[in-house]
Order: structure tokens, then sequence, then C-alpha cells
């Protein structure tokens, strides 16, 4: 995906530097697999890692994590970002890297709750178990 206008038009006033950005649901998930989803809960929201991009570019994302329930498309490789796209069962789940499978087991775990964590965290609250 190329970059959004918006942010073109920031980083001509900033440069590389470090840029806040947040991540969103439906329509990403359009995007990049063809796919209609629907969210049922607000599982996470945090804070992402510094990210540097070959070009220079800094960011940092606010990510609002949701269970999303698919209800039409098919699944695709829809845009320039995705290189595969398929369905698997929960205990058939490639190597996504342990954040990415924390994330799932959070969505999937049954609660109510959102949870939330933030960079820093040890800075502010002290040991965070």
């Amino acid at each position: 995906m190329p970059t959004p206008e918006f942010v073109a038009g920031l980083r001509a006033h900033i440069g590389h530097d470090l840029l806040w950005l947040s991540t969103a649901a439906v329509r990403e998930i359009y995007e990049e697999t063809g796919v209609i989803a629907v969210p049922e809960l607000l599982v996470a929201v945090s804070v992402s890692e510094v990210v540097t991009y070959p070009n220079g570019d800094v960011v940092q994302y606010l990510e609002v994590l949701f269970r999303c329930r698919a209800t039409s498309g098919t699944a695709l490789v829809n845009d320039s970002e995705s290189v595969e796209v398929s369905w698997h069962a929960l205990d058939q789940l490639p190597d996504l890297g342990a954040r990415t499978l924390r994330r799932i087991a959070q969505a999937m775990a049954g609660t109510d709750r959102a949870a939330y964590a933030f960079s820093g965290a040890e800075k502010v609250l002290g040991p965070v178990l």
C-alpha cells in the first residue's frame, strides 16, 4: 500500500523523525485479504516498539486489537503488503512469532474485557507481573 497522503504531508514537515500512527481493523482486513469482517470484541490496546523503515522513517503504532468474525469475501492476497493469506485451525497455526500467538490466544480466551499494554510500564509501575 502506498504511503497515505496525510502521512506524506506530515513527513514533508518532520522528515524521518518519530511519527505516531494508529492501526485499524475492518478496512485493513479488507485491503490486505479481501475478507469483510465484523469486530466482536475489543481485545487489547497497546503501543508497538519503535519501527525504523528502510527509507529512514521512524514510527510507533497505537495498536487497537479487535477479535473479528469473517462475514463475506474470499481470502486472497489483495494488496502488496501481503504475500500469503490462509485459514488455519487454532491448533495448527504456523510460526507467527510469540507476540502474535499471545495476541491470538488473548483474543480467543473468551473474556469480555480488553487488555492493555504500553511501553515503559516498568518505569511507571515497577516490575509488572
